[in-house]
Order: C-alpha cells, then sequence, then structure tokens
C-alpha cells in the first residue's frame, strides 16, 4: 500500500482558511464567544439581516413553530435567542481567529488530501460501481452516482489506514483471531460507502447540474458528462473548495469515517474476546472459522 505526497498541496492555507469554521456547532461557538469576553451584537463583522433571516427560518421549523418548543430548546444549550442570532450572523473568520487551532477533523482533512489515495481503495469503488443496478430506471446525470464518492477517496483510504493500525494493535494483543488479518479491513470497509453516499448524493448530484449549466463538462451525452465530473473529482482543487461550501457535510463525512474506525475496531475487539464463548456455545469443539461479511446498520441507529 503506497501513499505519495500531492506536490502542489497547500496543506497552511487549507487549515488557516476562516470559511471551514461555519462547520463549528453551536455550542463550540458559544464556548469560543464566553471564552473571550462574550456574546456581543456590536461585533463590525455581525451580519443582523443575515442572522434575522437565519432565526426565522429556524423558527418557522416544525416543531419549533409551535408552542414554546424553540425556548425550551435553546434552555438545553444555555442560549438566548439574541445570543443565538448574533452566533448565525458573525463571520467565520471571527470564530478562526478565536481557535487556538485547526479543529482535528480539519487537520485530519488535511492529512488526507495531502496524500494520494491508495490504488486499492479506488479498485475497490470501482468494484462497488459495475452492477449500477440503484440507477438503472434513470437518466445517468440525474441518478445519484456511487462515483461521486471519489471525492471522498483520500477520506476513505486515510481512514482505513487508521483502521488497519489499529486492527494491527489488536493482533499482538489476542492469541486465536476470529478474523483473516490481511483482508478483514475489506470487510469493514463495505458498509462504509453506502453511509457517505446518504450523506453526499444530494449535493454533489446539485453540484453536477451546476456544472452542466455552466457548461463546465465535457461530452456530448449525459453519461458523457457524468464520467467527466467525477473525473473532475479526483483533483483537489476542485474537491476541497466543493467541501469548504458545504463545510458543515465535510465535517458529518469526517464524523462517519471517525465513528467507523471506532465501532470497526470495538467490534473485532469483542468479537475476539468473545470467541472462546462462541465456540462453546455454538460449535461445541468445531473451529467456527474466520469473519467473512459484516453488515452494517442492520440495528436502530437512535441511540
Amino acid at each position: 500500500m503506497q501513499h505519495t505526497e500531492r506536490s502542489s498541496f497547500d496543506t497552511e492555507s487549507l487549515l488557516n482558511n476562516p470559511e471551514w469554521c461555519r462547520a463549528l456547532t453551536l455550542t463550540e461557538r458559544l464556548e469560543l464567544m464566553r471564552m473571550y469576553g462574550g456574546v456581543s451584537e456590536q461585533s463590525k463583522s455581525y451580519d443582523a439581516d443575515f442572522a434575522r433571516r437565519k432565526l426565522e427560518r429556524w423558527k418557522a421549523q416544525y416543531p419549533f413553530d409551535k408552542e414554546n418548543y424553540f425556548a425550551q430548546r435553546l434552555e438545553m444549550d444555555g442560549l438566548s435567542e439574541n445570543e443565538l442570532a448574533i452566533l448565525l450572523g458573525e463571520a467565520p473568520a471571527t470564530f478562526r481567529a478565536l481557535l487556538a487551532e485547526s479543529p482535528a477533523w480539519l487537520q485530519e482533512l488535511a492529512r488526507a488530501y495531502a496524500q494520494e489515495p491508495a490504488r486499492e481503495y479506488e479498485e475497490f469503488l470501482l468494484g462497488l460501481q459495475q452492477p449500477e443496478k440503484t440507477a438503472e430506471a434513470q437518466e445517468p446525470a440525474t441518478a445519484p452516482h456511487l462515483g461521486f464518492l471519489t471525492a471522498v477517496l483520500p477520506l476513505i483510504s486515510r481512514g482505513t489506514v487508521r483502521l488497519r493500525a489499529g486492527i494491527s494493535e489488536l493482533i499482538d494483543a489476542s492469541s486465536e483471531l476470529p478474523f483473516d488479518p490481511q483482508t478483514v479491513h475489506t470487510v469493514l470497509l463495505e458498509f462504509l460507502p453506502p453511509r457517505l453516499m446518504q450523506q453526499l448524493a444530494r449535493t454533489f448530484t446539485l453540484e453536477l447540474h451546476v456544472a452542466r449549466l455552466e457548461e463546465r463538462l465535457r461530452g456530448e451525452t449525459s453519461q458523457e458528462r457524468l464520467l467527466d465530473f467525477i473525473d473532475q473529482l479526483r483533483r483537489p482543487e476542485v474537491v476541497l473548495p466543493l467541501l469548504e461550501e458545504y463545510a458543515p457535510l465535510a465535517r458529518n463525512l469526517m464524523i462517519t469515517i471517525e465513528n467507523w474506525i471506532m465501532y470497526g475496531l470495538e467490534f473485532l475487539s469483542h468479537l475476539s474476546a468473545d470467541r472462546p464463548l462462541i465456540r462453546a456455545r455454538f460449535c461445541g469443539e468445531s473451529d467456527p472459522g474466520k469473519l467473512i461479511k459484516v453488515d452494517g446498520g442492520a440495528g436502530d441507529l437512535h441511540k
């Protein structure tokens, strides 16, 4: 598995770009503002009109449009309505200036895009796309397409490297493994792409249409233009501005991958620890064999 540094990648500019701070949660913004003097609408970078429009949209959503649910929700975070408006209207640059360093998730994103993704993961995605049965009844240019995952291939590659490092630690700590240490990462990798697609499909479908309307795509047919769009997603100079524009989406993708690593290692750890009990309960003296498949997301995702 080979990784090479991207020669033209500017990590410093990415980490210092304040636009990524639009992905900060309200709680994080509030903590920063209170840490450095409180929340004030006297800030020169505060956009009162933008804040008012955003606040009205929030209050119009169900169930906040009923009774006093909105006030109760604010109380849960120790916020007043005026403070919320200020947090919504304050410029990202203000929050970036208050941060001692870039958020950990953004640093991880920068590390991922600073390297060329391992070829094996691109081949894995190509394998997923071969059947392409999910979009058979739709035009290629309008259907969510697994090729959109090309945009986050560096994140998948980087996440899998970290997963494999954790698996190596499990191997060192276990005398008998219920999985193949050389291939188990691909077993776990199978249920990550659908999770990522759920998050990015609508946004990237929109961006595909925007690129088509702005005539930034080559090709005579919708299929050719789709493939050209996917090919453009291989380039950090194309993908990173998109992720920056949708900074909360970028952070959620990072959270999904982080959870996938954590839960994958937790699952393998428990499986290793429980192997003697599994054998005794279900197999007697015979070997239950190695793990060959994992179904992810089969349970209740709410707690």
